[in-house]
């Protein structure tokens, strides 16, 4: 009995001295994730941060270049800069196109100058159409006559379609933020002549330092060597890049940085070069110094309008938080410290509660033993008397023991069961009636390793061949690994009733179509896969003409199969990606997804919904004969209209339709004037 009390002792100690440990390692882990999520939180703020100051910088880029833009001088000269080099052959052109690009620049370089000094400005560039032929680069001017249709998609847009573009994007002489803005010749509407395009630009410097300034954090612009290697011209790379980090992994040029200090860490064997092109935030030591690094993607002009942006490269932010680590290495040594306290305190108290346990233990036994045998009748009772089967299993899966509930349940009785091992007999089946391996099975797997599972929706074959679906929870026998009880129970009835009430909560019982609630959910969904593929969405308000007369003449349920009827014709003008939903009585609604500025498909689809209800309705042995009138509106997930506002002008174009004489579809403009 002594040795036995001296084991349990030591056990006890061992258990105490696990459970500091598993403290100091939870605590530890807890602490370091803890800074690591606050200093996460601090990279996606500062990264907002700079959204918003780039946001700026590009509003006054394009302002900057808007009013050089509108100056009737610059306009003549630039029109006569066009004519020129038109006559003269393209390209750079001749001696005509150089004497304008000459006074051009005389007019404009004041302009420049003062936006240089004011606004930070770096490049004033006038280009011709189509795509992008260099006219004037006013920051230097000895260049000009190349064409840039591949480096510069800011240009070739705007000479496009006449719409001023922001963005950044990496020249032949500077990578930078940009503003372009058409220019029109001066004259009223009809006579103004398209120009070309003015781009002004600044570099990342001043919009680092507006950051380094208002956050206290290091900031730098790096880009891949291959993005400048293959746009810019060699002579301008070396003037314009603050230089590589040539020894790192992923090599790369500064464009900018607001402190001399990134070199450093660019080059410190502590920094991670395995970047993908994610937000990544972690911490960097080098040097007896610990810094919070952020690093994000940085996606150029031409990517983001492509929808499908591969980074050119990445934008690197920093800050010194040695002393702050430090504060967190002094957590680590106290919570280490608080556990050896801890640890000796209970020791102690463990030893003065064993002694006293000691005196108890033999009463307590002698008192156990006897209850022990009256609770073994109850546990036997109670076994036999649950709903649930029960049924208990050797470390092989055999059965050992089996309640009266398991052999209802089964069809098997208690002496067909035991020894039997439960998985040959009537566990192998999955959720899907497939069978399973023995070594997959959990059950088997409980049984001889230890531990619990709770499973449901698995099936288990009952004597006669038949299956149902169970719910079961498998447990180990306590203390040791020696076998486990299985309780189950059939849960066929509850699996019949989850999908009566998840079916009846988002369809219309009559129709079987989507209710108002599943229709909103999946048009949520619709829009933000319009907003991926760069679609727009129709939205098509439904309503059948002449249906109150139907339920007045022939009664409701007539008017219940007409219902039924127009539901499944409407349907089958559909796509599988299209919604369809009856949201009132006789009201539909369906959401389609269609290219951008193809209005066509809503009405294609509205003309066969049209043509789908002019087969008269076959009701009561009667032929009715009913129509729908429909309104389209489209919403474009882009735009500043909402949903909401795009479904009132949907059903404001139902209303029309109705006006117009009913039977027809009428489309609705997001644009007043047109309406």
């Amino acid at each position: 009995m002594l040795r036995n009390k001296r084991i349990i002792f030591i056990l006890l100690t061992l258990l105490l001295l696990t459970l500091n440990v598993l403290f100091v390692a939870l605590e530890w882990r807890r602490t370091n994730l803890q800074l690591k999520d606050s200093l996460a939180v601090e990279g996606r703020t500062l990264q907002a941060a700079l959204d918003v100051t780039l946001e700026t910088t590009f509003h006054n880029m394009l302002q900057l270049a808007t009013v050089i833009a509108e100056d009737q001088r610059v306009q003549q000269l630039f029109q006569a800069g066009k004519h020129a080099v038109a006559q003269e052959g393209g390209g750079a052109g001749g001696p005509r196109a150089a004497a304008a690009r000459q006074q051009l620049l005389q007019l404009v370089l004041p302009m420049w100058q003062r936006q240089m000094r004011d606004y930070g400005a770096r490049q004033l560039h006038f280009q011709l159409g189509p795509g992008a032929l260099s006219f004037l680069r006013v920051h230097q001017p000895d260049k000009f006559g190349d064409r840039m249709d591949q480096v510069r998609h800011t240009i070739v847009d705007v000479n496009r379609d006449h719409k001023p573009r922001s963005g950044f994007e990496t020249g032949r002489i500077y990578s930078g933020l940009r503003g372009v803005v058409p220019v029109w010749s001066s004259g009223d509407e009809k006579q103004r002549e398209f120009l070309g395009a003015l781009e002004v630009g600044t570099s990342f410097d001043p919009v680092l330092k507006t950051l380094d300034n208002r956050t206290g954090r290091g900031a730098a612009v790096l880009l891949n060597r291959d993005q400048v290697d293959q746009n810019m011209w060699q002579e301008f790379i070396k003037r314009n890049m603050l230089g590589g980090a040539a020894d790192a992994p992923d090599s790369c040029y500064i464009e900018a940085s607001s402190r001399p200090e990134v070199i450093r860490l660019l080059r410190s064997p502590s920094f991670k070069n395995s970047y993908r092109g994610a937000h990544n935030t972690y911490v960097l030591h080098d040097s007896g110094q610990t810094f919070a690094i952020t690093r994000f993607p940085l996606f150029n002009y031409k990517g983001l309008r492509d929808g499908h942006p591969d980074p050119v490269g990445s934008i690197l932010l920093w800050s010194d938080i040695t002393s702050r680590y430090t504060a967190h290495r002094n957590d680590h040594l106290f919570i280490i410290i608080y556990a050896i306290g801890s640890f000796l305190l209970f020791e102690l108290l463990l030893i003065m509660l064993f002694r006293f346990s000691c005196r108890q233990l033999q009463k307590t036994i002698d008192e156990q033993t006897a209850k022990l045998t009256e609770l073994a009748e109850k546990n036997t009772t109670i076994l036999h008397s649950a709903g649930d089967g029960i049924i208990g299993l050797d470390q092989q899966g055999c059965m050992t023991f089996a309640n009266r509930a398991a052999e209802q349940l089964t069809g098997w009785s208690i002496e067909e069961m035991s020894g039997r091992n439960i998985h040959d007999l009537f566990c192998h089946l999955n959720a899907a009636g497939e069978r399973t391996a023995s070594d997959d099975c959990l059950i088997l797997r409980c049984c001889r390793t230890g531990g619990s599972a709770d499973i449901s929706g698995e099936l288990f074959r009952r004597k006669d061949g038949s299956s149902f679906p169970v719910e079961y929870r498998v447990t180990q026998y306590q203390h040791e690994v020696h076998g486990a009880v299985l309780v189950f129970r059939d849960i066929t009835e509850r699996q019949a009733l989850e999908r009566k009430v998840r079916w009846m909560a988002y369809h219309d019982s009559l129709t079987g179509l989507l209710n108002r609630t599943a229709f909103d959910e999946k048009l949520t969904w619709l829009q933000a896969l319009a907003r991926r593929e760069q679609q727009q969405i129709a939205l098509l308000y439904i309503d059948l003409d002449g249906f109150k007369s139907v339920n007045d003449r022939h009664g409701h349920d007539a008017g219940d199969q007409v219902l039924y009827i127009t539901a499944s014709r409407l349907l089958d003008t559909l796509r599988e990606v299209d919604l369809l939903a009856r949201i009132g009585g006789d009201e539909f609604i369906a959401a389609l997804l269609v290219e951008e500025g193809n209005g066509a498909v809503a009405e294609g689809v509205a003309q066969r919904m049209l043509d789908s209800m002019q087969e008269p309705f076959s009701i009561n042995n009667q032929q009715l004969e009913l129509g729908v009138s429909i309104g389209i509106a489209h919403h474009d997930p882009h735009g500043s209209e909402t949903i909401e506002q795009t479904r009132l002008r949907a059903d404001q174009a139902l209303y029309q339709a109705k006006q117009l004489g009913k039977h027809r579809y009428v489309v609705q403009s997001n644009d007043p004037s047109q309406q």
